[in-house]
């Protein structure tokens, strides 16, 4: 394996997130009791079935990842993960203080979507932002829940330690807790998520003071209230017991947090992505279907104009035949049978793309601007699938218009064979020339959303807290 760290923090981040390595963890609702510092193994749900090996191969990847990343907290506290559901909880601990000395936090989660966006740079697709919005979209983060089950297994242990009167080492073990939150918060690469469980993980660490059991705060109380109550509890606390400098740490900690969500509440607020994704698709589709109009308006006007320079002696048969096998021909092309590729799943200007998981990646449940009769959602697979009314959207204008030349040859009294193929002759090329245009302008107008949607990829990629900050003016908490 390369001596980088990237592929370790991949391996330990989907190995984190496999069910075998899962944290068994203790009853929180009663008082902490322990007799030598492991869990009380009769409140534990049944262990995990990872073997020995595989916890040794999850500890030697931890390991590695650490020797190569040295000043990086993530590989400490991933490898407590493993620790813990191999009921080392005492080496656990160790890795968590550890983690609480390193500088900086990278969980290298954004390095699959840079890669794809790499690997379609070689491919030549890079600026089709449908594409690439659908690519990021299904970067997991598999390791959340085992951050998660970490945190409150350190509160467990430092709660322990505070019941049996080692407050100094329950408040060590809160501070690492807190300080790793904080760096994941503020550098976490894994989207918004990254930094929204390192808040989270600051505020567990202010739970079950003195090792007392788990609370149920009063439900009626709005969440904000409830925050603020177990964040003065926990202040209070900490000048209790003398550690005055600690209380002024976590109140700049808990300001930090308070940005945060100021951020994050403006940014999301303002931010059009999903919107710009769906004009786009709706821009696509309609520009789709207009030169679908064209293509087949140049069909109908060239049969019309050579079936107009032959002129049969007696009656208009054959063009009559003619006329209706290319109707025929063109319907059953727009069908999905012939000539082209089918339009299910749809492909975007000549790149293979597929709608339906694109729509559903963006997490949209009806595209906005598309009649529901065109494109049909179902529920049962998640998925977008053009109807057959797509078929006949792609001819609307060759139809209105053959319907047109009816009416007039009626009112005119003329042969509406006739009449049809002299004016498909003559109107099928202005027609065309003029949804040409609209296709262009279009495609002009998707350019934009395209570029803008780019540029909010871009900024997701390298860091999409630090984005949205920049978005609403403001700066990112711990920079």
């Amino acid at each position: 394996m390369p001596d980088r760290p990237g592929p370790y923090a991949a391996i330990l981040r989907f190995m984190s997130g496999n069910p075998k390595f899962r944290i068994a963890e203790p009853d929180l609702s009663s008082k902490a009791k322990r007799t030598d510092g492991m869990r009380d193994l009769s409140a534990l749900v049944p262990p995990a079935v990872a073997t020995p090996e595989d916890f040794a191969e999850y500890d030697r990847v931890a390991s590695e990842g650490e020797r190569t990343d040295p000043d990086n907290a993530y590989f400490p506290v991933l490898r407590a993960a493993g620790l813990y559901a191999n009921h080392r909880d005492r080496e656990a601990v160790s890795a968590i203080l550890r983690a609480g000395t390193k500088t900086h936090w990278n969980d290298y989660a954004m390095d699959d979507g840079r890669a794809a966006f790499q690997l379609d740079e070689f491919r030549g697709i890079s600026h089709f932002s449908l594409t690439r919005l659908s690519q990021i979209t299904k970067v997991y983060f598999p390791h959340i829940m085992a951050l998660y089950a970490v945190a409150r297994m350190t509160v467990g242990e430092a709660a322990t330690a505070e019941h049996r009167g080692y407050a100094a080492q329950g408040i060590a073990m809160r501070h690492a807790q807190m300080r790793y939150g904080s760096l994941m918060r503020s550098q976490s690469d894994a989207g918004i998520s990254g930094p929204l469980v390192g808040e989270a993980v600051i505020n567990m660490a202010m739970g079950r003071l003195g090792g007392e059991a788990m609370v149920k705060l009063n439900s009626k109380r709005s969440q904000e209230e409830r925050n603020s109550m177990r964040k003065t509890a926990y202040l209070a606390y900490l000048h209790r017991l003398g550690h005055n400098h600690e209380a002024r740490w976590v109140r700049a900690e808990l300001s930090a947090g308070h940005r945060l969500h100021e951020i994050l509440n403006e940014a999301l607020y303002q931010d059009t992505l999903r919107q710009d994704a769906g004009v786009l698709i709706a821009l696509i589709i309609y520009a789709e279907l207009v030169l679908s109009n064209v293509l087949v308006l140049l069909i109908l006007g060239g049969v019309a104009y050579l079936t107009m320079r032959y002129r049969p002696e007696k009656n208009l048969t054959l063009p009559r035949v003619a006329l209706f096998l290319v109707i025929v021909l063109c319907l059953y092309r727009w069908q999905g049978h012939v000539l082209f590729p089918p339009v299910q799943p749809a492909t975007f200007c000549g790149y293979s793309s597929d709608l339906t998981s694109t729509l559903y990646s963006a997490g949209f449940e009806e595209p906005p601007w598309i009649p529901r009769a065109m494109v049909l959602y179902d529920s049962i697979d998640g998925t977008y699938k053009f109807s057959s009314t797509w078929s006949l959207l792609s001819m609307f204008v060759p139809g209105l218009t053959v319907l047109g030349l009816m009416l007039a040859s009626c009112l005119l009294r003329v042969p509406i064979a006739g009449g049809i193929l002299r004016g498909m002759r003559g109107f099928a090329v202005p027609l065309a020339c003029g949804l040409a245009f609209t296709y262009c302008c279009l495609i002009i107008v998707a350019s934009v959303y395209n570029n803008r949607i780019n540029a909010r990829l871009d900024g997701t990629a390298h860091h999409e807290g630090r984005y949205l900050a920049d978005m609403v003016g403001k700066s990112w908490p711990g920079l």
